[in-house]
């Protein structure tokens, strides 16, 4: 079941008692490619630390002055928790009602629906803190209940084997976006509007009190894609149709350094954006092109977020909800079930298919990767030094090369995501560098 809000540490904060859980030690998995895991994102604790004498209003109480986000939380799967429950007759279960109720083991939290009704489902207090003392009191700035991005919030319930949603994430490149860009060594504040969610929060909000590239606390994180209150018209409180929601980041458009290629993932798969020998765009179709784009209910997650249900979950056979968003997951690669190692593809594929085609996909792609860089790599001996050339024109074609092989590198899929398009792209390179090497 998932992990209790029972017996929370108290501690002593500048504004009175505090409470406050210890969540997490994060421990994440490596970039593709890399040896050892960067520093992990901070996301111990989840900044949810009402007073030891709070008491909980339910939400009810706070929609006296909180109507709108009320209305918007009513129709969320969060306010319907406790029916959810009682549905499979689980109502009833220490270890489940503390994520299906508001503060189940707390003073004045959820006892039972008999005599707690109005503490049922995941409320306001679930996320916010104790709130009995700010409605009596809506004035007082010290009795203002939290407000945190921090993904260790929803991490306190979407957590362990029956929804391991905050455990998928932490091993996701989107929870060390924000230590990415910072690796980097030339990450501006304007790189944060994609690699942090806290961040592109308040840029959302108003504007004001932006996180610098110094300052921000985290990488993309579950507000960034799902609208806490609810209020949308997508599925899981989405806050954009997906066929929009992964496109805001992961395309070449408005990326922050010009012409260079930067995240062009939905660039490749449809085939544009990349250039021909004499510089004029590109733009070759693949049957994952047509996959994704016919398909707008479900765009990027039809394969980069499939779910595993799996019918009796325990901690050695989790479900999987793919918040990792790998369309393979290879930490199970040796495991006799191919067919959930390859969830993302068998819609089109057997499993058996979708690992060859992988396979001989990247390693061709990566093998012709390997082999064009030292001429795009200043200091190596084949490196082709454009002021060494005679023409403006031929300075013109190799930028196309190299253009061409930054945008397939830099895409990551190593040619997954469209293989004609990934290939052509780098034969155009590899033909302009055998005319243009010395």
């Amino acid at each position: 079941m998932r992990q209790s809000r029972k017996n929370p540490e108290w501690v002593h904060g500048a504004s009175g008692m505090r409470l406050r859980r210890i969540l997490l030690t994060v421990c994440l998995l490596c970039f593709a490619g890399c040896t050892d895991p960067p520093p992990p994102p901070d996301v111990s604790g989840n900044d949810n630390d009402p007073r030891a004498s709070a008491r909980f209003a339910g939400a009810d109480t706070c929609r006296a002055c909180h109507a709108p986000d009320h209305a918007d939380w009513v129709g969320t799967a969060h306010a319907r928790a406790f029916d959810a429950l009682a549905e499979v007759e689980q109502d009833q279960r220490d270890d489940c009602l503390p994520c299906h109720t508001v503060g189940f083991g707390q003073p004045g939290g959820f006892v039972d629906f008999a005599t707690a009704e109005h503490l049922a489902g995941v409320q306001c207090e679930s996320c916010h803190g104790p709130a009995q003392e700010h409605a009596l009191d809506p004035l007082d700035r010290d009795l203002l209940p939290i407000v945190t991005t921090n993904p260790a919030a929803c991490g306190v319930c979407h957590t362990d084997f029956h929804h391991p949603t905050f455990d998928e994430w932490r091993q996701s490149r989107h929870a060390r976006a924000l230590d990415a860009v910072r690796a980097e060594g030339r990450g501006v504040d304007e790189c944060l509007r994609c690699h942090s969610g806290d961040y592109r929060l308040a840029l959302e909000q108003d504007g004001s009190d932006l996180p610098t590239i110094d300052t921000a606390r985290f990488g993309v994180i579950c507000t960034t894609c799902h609208a806490p209150h609810g209020g949308t018209a997508e599925p899981a409180q989405l806050s954009l149709p997906l066929a929009a929601l992964c496109v805001e980041c992961h395309t070449q458009r408005d990326a922050p350094f010009g012409d260079e290629p930067h995240n062009p993932q939905f660039d490749l798969l449809t085939g544009t954006g990349g250039r021909g020998a004499d510089g004029a765009p590109l733009v070759i179709e693949h049957a994952h092109t047509n996959v994704v784009t016919s398909d707008a209910e479900r765009s990027c997650a039809r394969c980069h977020v499939v779910a595993l249900p799996v019918e009796d979950p325990n901690q050695a056979d989790p479900d999987a909800t793919v918040h990792t968003f790998n369309p393979f997951d290879t930490a199970i690669e040796g495991s006799a079930d191919a067919q959930r190692v390859y969830a993302g593809c068998l819609p089109c594929h057997t499993a058996e298919e979708a690992r060859t085609l992988r396979r001989s996909t990247q390693a061709s792609i990566e093998a012709r990767l390997d082999a064009l860089a030292p001429f795009f790599l200043s200091g190596d001996p084949r490196y082709i030094d454009p002021d060494s050339l005679d023409t403006d024109e031929a300075r013109a074609t190799l930028e196309s090369a190299r253009f061409n092989f930054r945008f397939v590198e830099t895409d990551g899929s190593l040619g997954v995501h469209n293989p004609s398009y990934a290939g052509q792209l780098l034969t155009i390179a590899e033909t302009i560098v055998a005319e243009l090497r010395p």
